[in-house]
């Protein structure tokens, strides 16, 4: 899947400084949604709920 494109830049850039960091715990998938935990000025978790329809999928929150 082709899933940059459903990003701003900044945001990709700021999430790959996070993992190259270390910066990225707990990440998990399932249940049709993606979860972890970032390292950022504070802890903060993160969640992305993906869904598919007609052939096509994204994200939703």
């Amino acid at each position: 899947m082709d899933w940059e494109y459903l990003f701003k830049p900044h945001i990709l850039d700021q999430g790959y400084e996070y993992h190259c960091d270390d910066a990225v715990e707990n990440l998990n998938e399932g249940n049709g949604k993606v979860t972890a935990e970032v390292l950022g000025s504070e802890r903060y978790d993160v969640e992305k709920i993906f869904w598919w329809y007609c052939g096509h999928s994204g994200f939703g929150a």
